[in-house]
């Protein structure tokens, strides 16, 4: 019995000892908790503040204030291991900081950025978060609709500005004039011949011996606002309407801001519809010059180009009814258009936009025209392979081959020979001719020779909304400016580490058309300072 008491006694002895500890524990916990919460709320805080000092850091750096070195000081790594290895990083864009997004809207970039994309350009200074994700953009076909939207329209990619102003009709006009004098070509070789009605002596002989340029009384002129785009500021007039006005008083010259172009002399057509073929030139550096080129889609009208102009004329519908673009026109073509012309501060009445026309519709290529008449918007874009089985169809196999590769080599050295007349315009801006880059739309037409004429060049060019585009144009204007980033980028590097002789990883839809480090033109193509010849 006595064994078995002190055996109970050293149980409950044990039991008490067990009851203490774990009520130590139990008052222990409240206090371990607390502790922890305080250091997680001080953590927070402190990536709080440094956070919003990072911030106000990041918006204290002005990009104008940037030296060359300090444009790539994010990336230092990558350049050290390039020089080293030779091995290009891959990556998205970086966060940047995007000057043209900050403080205030600027221009037609942030519009769009905020118009199209539903990116407010106002309160933010970095991209669209999956464009920051490792790898080369060429591989990201998963890209959103908004992400595209942001990379075509941003007016600047890490820090580098893209652009040089090279829209203006006055100055692509007297460009090519320069570039044809200072060489002795012969002139109208790969653009139409235009007038610039600014200049008061081009202005009379316009309207008095229209017949320099007009071979035939119906030939057509497209009477355009040098700064003008969609189409909307275009006016057209026959040889035989410039002379009616010329004969019904005397024209007030010179018409400031007024351009004049004719239209391309034996005019190729496909299905009896006008079109024009917009390619993309990509200048992935100004210094040194490096031009790439890709072949881009037709843009067709939906009315039949045979068709006569409906009488009497109603030409001259699509004079902006601005007080500016009214302004600019001489009065005698006011005069002699009063009755045909729309008024008033709202816009175009119902049924009187300049694309509701079916003249200026048959006549002007570009998708707002055309869409006025159809939702079908595989009658409006077509992809390039168009015209080489078009060629195919009218000329056979073999001969439509050989007018085929003609007709390429002729559009590449047409805006080849566009963008050496140009390309003084790029060195505007020290900072922007050192990283500057450029995506340029060249809208081109064909004569029935298959000689390429450019009739307008566009720094800016719209990326196509409100309609159902057919899915392969949506695929290749996705990997368009995905695979362009990617050139600049890797140009941008190469030039870094003063490597630009290396070959570019050049996508296979991008055309290497002139490397001012690698020679030149590509083989075939024209030297700067040959002239082209239409044949």
């Amino acid at each position: 019995m006595i064994r078995k008491r002190e055996k109970s006694s050293g149980e409950d002895a044990k039991r008490s000892q067990r009851l203490e500890k774990h009520n130590m524990q139990n008052k222990k916990e409240p206090l371990h908790l607390a502790k922890l919460q305080l250091l997680v709320f001080i953590a927070v805080a402190l990536v709080i503040l440094v956070g919003q000092r990072w911030s106000e850091r990041e918006r204290s750096l002005p990009l104008a204030d940037e030296t060359d070195d300090e444009v790539f000081n994010r990336t230092r790594m990558d350049i050290a291991r390039f020089r080293q290895t030779s091995e290009l990083p891959t990556f998205g864009l970086t966060s940047g900081r995007y000057y043209y997004m900050v403080k205030e809207l600027r221009g037609n970039s942030a519009h769009r950025l905020k118009a199209r994309c539903h990116y407010d350009p106002a309160n933010n200074t970095k991209p669209p978060a999956e464009l920051l994700v490792p790898g080369r953009l060429s591989l990201r076909n998963e890209l959103t609709e908004r992400s595209l939207c942001f990379l075509w329209y941003c007016a600047e990619f890490w820090t580098r500005p893209m652009g040089a102003g090279i829209d203006d009709k006055s100055f692509l006009r007297q460009a090519i004039m320069s570039y044809e004098q200072s060489h002795s070509c012969k002139p109208d070789q790969v653009t139409a011949p235009t007038v610039d009605l600014n200049e008061t002596d081009k202005c009379f002989t316009f309207f008095r011996n229209n017949d320099k340029w007009a071979a035939k009384a119906e030939s057509l002129w497209f009477i355009k606002a040098k700064d003008g785009s969609t189409g909307r500021h275009i006016s057209l007039l026959r040889r035989a309407d410039v002379e009616r006005i010329a004969t019904s008083g005397h024209p007030t010259c010179p018409i400031p801001g007024g351009i004049a172009s004719l239209e391309v002399p034996n005019l190729w057509v496909i299905g009896n519809r006008k079109f024009d073929h917009r390619v993309f030139v990509l200048v992935a550096s100004f210094e040194p010059l490096v031009v790439l080129f890709r072949k881009g889609h037709l843009r067709f009208s939906v009315f039949n180009y045979s068709d006569p102009f409906k009488e009497p004329l109603e030409l001259n519908v699509s004079f902006y009814t601005g007080r500016v673009y009214k302004d600019r026109m001489t009065k005698a073509i006011l005069n002699a258009t009063s009755d045909k012309l729309f008024s008033g501060p709202s816009g175009y009445p119902v049924g009187k936009r300049p694309e509701d026309n079916p003249d200026l519709s048959r006549h002007l290529t570009n998708p707002r025209f055309a869409f006025a008449h159809t939702n079908n918007t595989n009658e409006v874009i077509r992809p390039a392979e168009v015209l080489r089985r078009a060629l195919v169809v009218q000329h056979g196999d073999e001969v439509g081959k050989k007018r085929w590769e003609k007709m390429q080599a002729s559009v590449k050295n047409a805006c080849l020979t566009v963008i050496y007349a140009i390309k003084d315009k790029f060195k505007g801006r020290e900072y922007m001719t050192r990283w500057g880059f450029m995506m340029i739309a060249m809208d081109v037409v064909y004569d029935t020779d298959g000689n390429a004429k450019v009739i307008d060049i566009n720094s800016g060019p719209d990326f196509y909304h409100d309609h159902k585009f057919p899915l392969w144009f949506h695929r290749e204007r996705s990997s368009m400016i995905r695979e362009a980033l990617d050139i600049v980028q890797e140009t941008a590097f190469l030039k870094a580490t003063q490597r630009s002789e290396i070959k570019l990883q050049t996508p296979d839809h991008w055309e290497l058309l002139y490397h001012e480090k690698q020679g030149g033109p590509t083989s075939g193509l024209l030297p700067l300072g040959s002239c082209p010849q239409s044949s």
